[in-house]
C-alpha cells in the first residue's frame, strides 16, 4: 500500500503542479455556481411574492429539476484531458520500462494512477457541494440524505469515467489519442442508452452499457445495489484490462491466448452484471424524508399478500394514442415504472401483444393514415415505423382470444393484464388525462382486487332513477363504470353492480347501497328491502333533487332527515346570471368524520349544486349523530314557488319566510349498530355526481365533485378503498432569505469562489516553476 501511495501522490503532484487541473475545477465551478444561483434567484423572487415553493432540496439540488441533473450531460468532458497522460504518458518516455525493472508491480502502478483520479474526482465532489452549504443555512428541513446519496452516484459515475480514461490512455503512446478515445467511447457510452430500443436483443445490450442511466436513481435519492455493483463492475474491468494490457507487453503470448484472455475477463463481469441486476438480488435505501421512491405501507401490505408467479400482459392497440407508452423503445421505461413493484415480489414478467382495432382515440398517425389506406393498411405502416413486424401485429378479434377483458367494450385500448396463479386476471388501465399512466394507487387496487375482497357499491336502479352505464347528462356511467377514467370507483378498488329495485333482495356483501333520485315512489316492499338494511347498519350514499321531495322524503324516513321543498337560490355568480346554482362549501363540521376536505380550505375547492334544495332534521326522530358537511353562501335563500329567476330583481320574501342564510346541503350521518358504526351520506341535490355535474367548469371556481364523492365513498367503506397512497410531506418549502441578499450570492458564487481556485491554482504553479 505504500508503494501504491507513493505512485498516487506523485501522479497529484503531477496533476495539481500543471494548470490543467485548476483549469477543470474552476471551469466546473463557474458552470455549476451558475446554474445554482439561477435557481436559487429564482426560487427566492418567487417566495418574495408569496407564492409557494414547495420541494427545494429537490428544485435546487437532485431529481431532474437540480444542478447536478443540470451538468450530467456534459460532465464527461472533463476526464478526457485529465486522464490522457497517464498511461500513454510513461509509454511515450519510456519510463513504464523503468517501472518494470524497479520492485513496483504492474497492479500498483495501475493501482497507484487510478487512486489519483479517485482522489480528484473527491474534489470535483467538494465543489458540487459547495452550493450546498447555503442551502444548510437557508433552506429549512433540507434532504441532506438525498443530497449524499445524489453525490454518491456523481463520485461513482466520475470514477468510472476516470476508470474508462485509465484504460483508453493505455492504449496510446500519445496522449491526444488518448483523450480523443476517450472522449469518444464516454460520448458513446452516455448516448448508447437511446438507440436501437425497438429491438429486443439490442435494447437490453445499450440499456446495460448506457453509464448516466445509472445516476438517475442516484439523482431521485436511491442507492440501488444494481446500480452500485454496475458503477464497480465498470471500475474493475477497466482497471483489469489496463493491468492485462501493461502485462501482455512483457509476455510472448500469442494474440488469440491473449484475447481469451480479455473475453474471459468481459464475461466475468457480464455475468456477475446480469445476476446483480436480477430483482431477487437487488437491494435498496431510500434516502428521502417521505420515501417517495419506495411503494406506501398500504401498497407493501398488499404486495406481500401476493404469492406465485406474476405475469403483467399489456395488449396494445398501435392505433391508440396512448400506444408510445408500450411501443419496443419504450420498454425499458415500463420496467422502471414497475421496479418499485419487483422490489417487493421480484417474481414478476411483463410481456407485450401489439394489435390494432377501432377506437375513440386515434393517434395522430392513426387519423392521417387511416382515412387514405384503410385501416388494416394503417396498422402494417404504423408498426414498420415504430420497428415491429408487420406480420406480428394481431387483429382485435384475435387479440380478444387472448384477452380476459372485453377489447370492445373497452374501447380497444392500451390495457394491462395482471394474472397470478390461481387468481383471476384483473385490468390495470391507462387513462384519458394529463398523468395517462396509472399511480401507484391504480396499481396497488389491481393487485389488491386479486388478493382481497374489494368493497362492494350497489346502486340501486329502476323507479326512474339514473344509470350508472349511461353516458348521457343525467348518467353516472363517469363515476362509476368508465373504464379510461382514472377517479371512477372500478379503477380505484371497489366493485360496482347494478341492483333493480324490483328485484327485492340486495347482495349479502354490499358495503354501500348508492340510491340517487328515484322519479317513482318505491311501493312497500321495496320500501320495506331498504329501511331494513338501514335499520340492520348497512352504509348508504342518498342523493335527491328539488322537486322531488315526497319521493326522497319515504325513502329518508328511517334516517330522521326531510328533503325541505323548493329550491335554492343565489343572486350572481361572478356577475353571471345563474342562480339557479348554488356555490356549496365545505363546512368545519364535516372535518370530524372526512378530515380529506380540510385541503378543500388551502385550494379553494366549491361544490355547485344546480336547482337543489336543502336537508332538515328531525331531531325528534333522528337517531344519528349528525354532521353537516356542505352549506350555500350567506347570500342564498330557499325559493318555494317557480318563478323567472333572470327578470326583475332577485331577493328573498320575506312575507314568504324567505331568509339569506347558509342551507345546509350535504349530510354526514352515524350511529352504532350492533357494534358496527353505520354510515351516511345524504346530498340535497343528485346531478352533482352524474356526468354533466362532474364536467361542467365555472368561471372563477374550482368545483370539485368527483374529489367529494372519492372521499366520501372512502369513509362509506371504512377507508378499505381507495389505496391510501398518501405520504408525509417534507416541509423544506420556505427559504430563510431575502431577494436584497442575493447581490452578495451572486459575487461571492459567481466571482470570488471560482477567483479564489483560480488564484490558488496560479499560486502552486508559480511555485512549481521557480523551484
Amino acid at each position: 500500500m505504500k508503494l501504491i501511495w507513493k505512485i498516487t501522490k506523485a501522479e497529484l503532484q503531477t496533476l495539481f503542479f500543471s494548470p490543467l487541473a485548476w483549469l477543470m475545477l474552476v471551469v466546473l465551478g463557474i458552470w455549476v455556481f451558475n446554474v445554482f444561483y439561477d435557481k436559487f434567484d429564482l426560487l427566492v423572487r418567487t417566495q418574495e411574492l408569496g407564492d409557494s415553493i414547495g420541494h427545494v432540496t429537490r428544485r435546487l439540488y437532485i431529481d431532474q429539476y437540480g444542478i447536478y441533473a443540470a451538468i450530467l450531460d456534459t460532465l464527461y468532458c472533463f476526464f478526457p484531458l485529465l486522464t490522457m497522460g497517464l498511461i500513454s504518458r510513461e509509454l511515450s518516455s519510456g519510463s513504464i520500462k523503468l517501472l518494470d525493472s524497479s520492485p513496483v508491480s504492474t497492479w500498483q502502478v495501475v493501482l497507484g494512477k487510478y487512486f489519483s483520479m479517485c482522489i480528484f474526482s473527491l474534489l470535483l465532489i467538494v465543489v458540487l457541494f459547495i452550493p450546498v452549504i447555503l442551502g444548510i443555512f437557508t433552506v429549512e428541513n433540507l434532504e441532506m440524505k438525498a443530497i449524499f446519496t445524489g453525490l454518491l452516484g456523481m463520485y461513482l459515475l466520475m470514477c468510472t469515467y476516470s476508470a474508462i480514461g485509465l484504460f483508453m490512455s493505455s492504449l496510446s503512446i500519445y496522449p491526444i489519442v488518448a483523450a480523443v478515445g476517450t472522449f469518444g467511447v464516454l460520448a458513446a457510452l452516455n448516448m448508447v442508452g437511446s438507440i436501437w430500443q425497438e429491438y429486443a436483443f439490442m435494447r437490453d445490450i445499450t440499456h446495460w452499457l448506457s453509464i448516466s442511466s445509472r445516476i438517475i436513481s442516484f439523482l431521485q435519492g436511491v442507492i440501488a445495489s444494481a446500480d452500485v455493483f454496475y458503477y464497480l463492475l465498470i471500475i474493475g474491468l477497466c482497471v483489469t484490462l489496463t493491468w492485462l494490457k501493461l502485462r501482455f507487453a512483457k509476455l510472448s503470448w500469442s494474440f488469440w491466448k491473449k484475447c481469451s484472455v480479455y473475453v474471459g475477463v468481459v464475461i466475468v463481469v457480464l455475468f456477475l452484471g446480469y445476476v446483480s441486476s436480477r430483482p431477487m438480488f437487488k437491494f435498496y435505501a431510500d434516502g428521502t424524508e417521505d420515501k417517495r421512491n419506495t411503494l406506501t405501507v398500504a401498497s407493501q401490505e398488499i404486495m406481500e399478500r401476493v404469492k406465485g408467479h406474476v405475469k403483467i400482459t399489456t395488449f396494445v392497440n398501435i392505433l391508440h394514442k396512448n400506444s408510445g407508452f408500450s411501443m419496443p423503445r419504450s420498454v425499458n421505461t415500463e420496467y422502471a415504472r414497475f421496479e418499485q413493484y419487483t422490489r417487493f415480489h421480484p417474481d414478476m414478467e411483463l410481456e407485450y401483444v401489439y394489435y390494432y382495432g377501432g377506437t375513440r382515440f386515434f393517434s395522430q398517425a392513426a387519423n392521417i393514415y387511416i382515412p387514405s389506406i384503410g385501416l388494416d393498411s394503417a396498422a402494417k405502416r404504423i408498426a414498420s415505423i415504430e420497428g415491429l413486424d408487420p406480420s406480428k401485429v394481431i387483429s382485435a378479434a384475435e387479440a380478444q382470444k387472448l384477452c380476459p377483458v372485453n377489447l370492445g367494450q373497452e374501447e380497444n385500448p392500451v390495457i394491462k393484464i395482471i394474472e397470478i396463479e390461481g387468481k383471476e386476471p384483473r385490468p390495470l388501465r391507462l387513462f384519458e388525462d394529463n398523468q395517462v399512466l396509472p399511480s401507484e394507487a391504480e396499481i396497488s387496487a389491481a393487485f389488491k382486487g386479486m388478493t382481497q375482497d374489494l368493497p362492494l357499491i350497489v346502486y340501486l336502479t329502476g323507479r326512474g332513477a339514473p344509470d350508472i352505464t349511461s353516458k348521457l347528462r343525467d348518467g353516472y356511467d363517469a363515476m362509476f363504470n368508465t373504464p379510461y377514467i382514472r377517479a371512477s370507483f372500478i379503477n380505484q378498488g371497489y366493485k360496482v353492480q347494478s341492483v333493480s329495485v324490483s328485484e327485492g333482495e340486495l347482495p349479502e356483501n354490499t358495503a354501500v347501497l348508492v340510491i340517487a333520485n328515484p322519479l317513482e315512489e318505491y311501493d312497500k316492499e321495496e320500501l320495506k328491502m331498504v329501511y331494513e338494511y338501514v335499520e340492520q347498519g348497512g352504509n348508504l350514499l342518498l342523493m335527491g333533487d328539488a322537486g322531488n321531495e315526497k319521493v326522497m322524503n319515504e325513502i329518508a324516513n328511517p334516517l330522521g332527515l326531510r328533503f325541505a321543498e323548493g329550491y335554492l337560490v343565489e343572486p350572481h355568480l361572478n356577475d353571471e346570471p345563474l342562480p339557479h346554482i348554488a356555490i356549496c362549501s365545505v363546512l368545519p363540521s364535516a372535518f370530524e368524520i372526512l378530515p380529506g376536505l380540510k385541503s378543500w380550505i388551502r385550494a379553494g375547492y366549491s361544490l355547485p349544486l344546480k336547482m337543489t334544495t336543502t336537508l332538515l332534521v328531525d331531531s325528534s326522530r333522528c337517531r344519528f349523530e349528525v354532521f353537516p358537511l356542505f352549506a350555500s353562501s350567506p347570500d342564498s335563500w330557499l325559493k318555494r314557488e317557480k318563478v323567472n329567476l333572470l327578470e326583475g330583481e332577485l331577493k328573498p320574501d320575506v312575507s314568504l319566510g324567505e331568509i339569506a342564510r347558509p342551507y345546509v346541503t350535504a349530510t354526514g350521518l352515524r350511529r352504532q349498530v350492533e357494534g358496527k358504526e353505520q354510515r351516511v351520506v345524504v346530498t340535497a341535490d343528485a346531478e352533482w355526481m352524474s356526468n354533466i355535474g362532474l364536467s361542467t367548469n365555472y368561471q372563477g371556481l374550482y368545483p370539485n365533485p368527483g374529489g367529494f364523492a372519492s372521499t366520501a365513498m372512502s369513509w362509506l367503506v371504512y377507508s378499505k378503498a381507495p389505496v391510501n397512497t398518501s405520504r408525509g410531506w417534507v416541509d423544506d418549502g420556505n427559504l430563510n432569505f431575502r431577494d436584497k441578499d442575493l447581490e452578495w450570492i451572486y459575487y461571492l458564487y459567481e466571482w470570488f469562489i471560482p477567483a479564489f481556485m483560480a488564484f490558488l491554482g496560479f499560486m502552486l504553479y508559480y511555485r512549481r516553476n521557480k523551484q
